[in-house]
């Protein structure tokens, strides 16, 4: 399950995401949800919760591709959102 806190320091994310601009260019291709169901036991599915009490994975947007440890792109439907290559954070979102 996919559920996102956004955080402020690095020192507290689990995961450094880019946003990159072509498909082709991402780890993952994910979808925003809106409700916690729809996020259920798929990392590309995500929904985004205000406490990181409840969150699965706390994600830290950083500017350079380089530091980041998951290339990310937004897509506008659920069937569009999957895993592009295998990737050390795959099931763990």
């Amino acid at each position: 399950m996919a559920l996102i806190h956004e955080v402020q320091f690095s020192a507290v994310a689990s995961v450094r995401a880019h946003e990159v601009n072509s498909r082709g260019a991402a780890d993952i291709l994910v979808y925003k949800v809106n409700s916690k169901a729809d996020a259920y036991q798929n990392d590309c599915l995500w929904y985004q919760v205000s406490s990181s009490a409840t969150a699965s994975a706390k994600i830290i947007w950083v500017k350079s591709r380089s530091a980041a440890n998951l290339l990310v792109f937004f897509v506008d439907s659920s069937a569009a959102a999957q895993w592009q290559n295998d990737h050390p954070l795959k099931g763990k979102l």
